[in-house]
């Protein structure tokens, strides 16, 4: 017997579905268990999806942690996992005022033209917009750029965008602070 689990209005519907060759037919799930009982783990395609309701603190949290893992991917230089965050749409504007493109900006790392060496956010704002998320805060970046190193503070603005699967970046815009 197979359990086929659907998300309704935040409930959780629970259907079994019976086998046998040439024919198949759906009945309600049985009762509960006991509560001696442990419940059946919740297969990985039944995780809770993106459009599930969440509280703007868990918003907040899971941007957080996804900003993270973008920063933590730019001073590695691992362009699989920024593939994965970057939204193909995006518009990257550097404190120099270039825009470039998730390619372009990927292209940078990638080829060590642009190497991260630190970026460490401070100050950060997040507001949960439905949706999209708004980050704002300052930054202490560490580059080299074309073989040159750099050091500066920034202000920046960041787009998140909830996707089918996950949160990503669409937009960063960063304005040098003086030095």
């Amino acid at each position: 017997m197979k359990r086929i689990s659907f998300v309704v209005g935040g409930a959780v519907l629970a259907l079994s579905v019976l086998g046998s060759p040439g024919c198949s037919s759906v009945k309600p799930a049985p009762p509960p268990a006991p509560a001696a009982s442990p419940a059946p783990a919740q297969s990985p395609a039944v995780a809770q999806s993106p459009a599930v309701a969440q509280s703007p603190e868990d918003v907040q949290k899971e941007i957080l942690a996804q900003d993270a893992r973008r920063i933590e991917a730019m001073v590695g230089a691992d362009v699989k996992t920024l593939g994965e965050i970057l939204r193909d749409d995006l518009t990257y504007i550097h404190s120099s005022g270039q825009i470039e493109t998730k390619a372009q900006v990927i292209d940078e790392i990638a080829t060590g033209k642009l190497k991260y060496r630190a970026l460490v956010p401070s100050e950060q704002t997040v507001r949960v917009l439905g949706d999209s998320v708004l980050v704002t805060g300052r930054a202490q970046i560490k580059a080299t750029s074309a073989g040159k190193p750099l050091g500066f503070w920034v202000r920046f603005t960041e787009v998140w965008v909830r996707s089918e699967k996950t949160w990503q970046l669409v937009a960063w815009q960063s304005t040098r602070l003086p030095d």
